[in-house]
């Protein structure tokens, strides 16, 4: 029983481990013949891979590990690392006397894989970009059942003169803090969002979330087929909503006006009526939702974006499971 473990393990091994009261799960994967130098920060004698992956498992630090068999009556070895074949690739090295075993997670490339691969917790997780290089995100798996998202770019109101949430628009590149997840001032590079929308189907944007969560009030969700905002410039072009509230005003399948120009970021103008939704009852003036708040007399404080200097903008790319 013991032997068919260890051939297991070699094809991968998991382990899901307790320390500072919380559970850290890992699923690492095995390239023989491969080893990751001059990383190691603690080595263990062990009697299978499954003893090595609880030792990274429980270790904060440990990224991934090498692993040594000697044979029959001796002790095979455990080194763990403190970073990754992605982070450190001139220090990943042939040796035939070694397997390297890393975290699945380097493969994932949105918060969808992790979703899929059994995450269940809101928080900062790791995706890999069209290079391969590793970056945090902030995914939410808990507000729509079903739907794992991730978040590209989040804006405190009090930013609201920023570039990144005035003048450059969604197509240009124009990355904020992009390796610092955060809600007041954020946003991705342009290729990381590209790549998050090829992984991704559908498009949102909240208001508040980390007060409110989802209430589905001021908020927006598509999917991308319908609205690609990495790529659209115009003004007063109707785009389909699976969902949309702006000030208690709602709208289910219908179009949407949206503006986006080449110094003007996304938004929508509720004064005008020229789609299907009508959110003009209560508009004041030229008013702008879900972005572009930097517009002179263009914004609305009713509007959840715009309460107050900590309100916060927050698009996200998605998946449905």
């Amino acid at each position: 029983m013991l032997f068919l473990l260890v051939v297991l393990c070699f094809e991968t091994c998991s382990a899901s481990v307790k320390s500072d009261n919380r559970f850290r799960d890992a699923v690492f994967i095995p390239h023989k013949g491969m080893a990751l130098m001059n990383h190691v920060i603690s080595s263990h004698h062990v009697t299978s891979p499954i003893d090595c992956s609880f030792f990274c498992s429980s270790h904060d630090k440990c990224k991934s590990y090498n692993y040594k068999p000697r044979g029959a009556g001796d002790s095979d070895i455990c080194q763990l690392n403190n970073a990754t074949r992605r982070t450190n690739s001139a220090s990943y090295k042939p040796d035939a006397g070694f397997v390297h075993y890393f975290d699945q997670s380097e493969s994932f490339k949105s918060c969808l894989d992790h979703f899929r691969n059994g995450a269940k917790e809101n928080g900062i997780y790791t995706i890999t970009d069209i290079s391969g290089d590793s970056y945090p995100v902030f995914c939410d798996l808990t507000s729509e059942p079903r739907f794992a998202w991730t978040l590209i770019l989040s804006q405190a109101f009090r930013n609201r003169n920023l570039a990144a949430f005035c003048s450059k628009p969604l197509p240009q590149n124009y990355p904020l803090n992009a390796d610092s997840p955060n809600w007041e001032a954020y946003r991705l590079s342009l290729g990381r969002m590209q790549r998050l929308s090829q992984q991704s189907t559908h498009v949102r944007v909240t208001t508040s979330f980390p007060e409110y969560n989802v209430e589905f009030r001021d908020y927006f969700r598509t999917k991308l087929s319908h609205f690609d905002i990495l790529s659209f410039y115009g003004s007063k072009s109707c785009f389909f909503m699976e969902i949309i509230d702006v000030r208690n005003h709602k709208g289910f399948n219908v179009t949407v006006g949206f503006w986006q120009l080449e110094a003007e970021f996304l938004h929508t103008d509720t004064e005008h009526k020229t789609c299907q939704f009508d959110a003009s009852r209560g508009s004041l003036g030229s008013e702008n939702n879900f972005g572009s708040y930097c517009q002179a007399n263009c914004v609305n404080p009713v509007f959840r974006g715009c309460e107050k200097d900590d309100s916060t903008t927050n698009y996200w790319f998605g998946g449905y499971m």
